[in-house]
């Protein structure tokens, strides 16, 4: 009789936790709409230039060309010494450093794409006397 008691608890125990887990699915909720989104367009609250500001604007890189030209040049003619000599000193590092600043982005990416590897592969052999930077 105790076998038959734990018998039926033990199938309503089980049939009560299968409802509970198997519970049926709700329909999904439908999704509320949204509003579509808002565009902004800017506009310049500064007045556009007039005639001779803008002349001055086109006309400023033309102006900066034969220097920055002149910058790279100076900088190359360092690196091809150092790689001639294959040594890299404290004056070609001073040297070099003075030029940067008249480099723009391409021209440093070409300047240091041809320094760093030759360090690198070991063409160019740094002095144990050169204190602070590379360039």
């Amino acid at each position: 009789m105790q076998i038959a008691k734990v018998s039926v608890l033990v199938v309503i125990t089980g049939v009560f936790g299968y409802w509970l887990a198997h519970e049926p699915a709700r329909p999904p909720q439908p999704v509320p709409p949204q509003p579509a989104p808002t565009v902004v367009v800017a506009r310049p609250t500064t007045p556009l230039p007039d005639r001779d500001e803008a002349r001055t604007v086109v006309d400023a890189p033309a102006i900066e060309a034969p220097r920055q030209s002149a910058a790279f040049a100076k900088a190359e003619a360092i690196v091809q010494a150092a790689i001639a000599d294959r040594r890299w000193t404290g004056a070609r590092a001073k040297d070099l450093h003075a030029q940067l600043a008249g480099l723009d982005r391409a021209q440093l990416e070409s300047l240091l794409s041809t320094l760093l590897p030759a360090i690198n592969r070991g063409e160019i052999k740094i002095d144990r006397g050169l204190n602070g930077p590379l360039f």
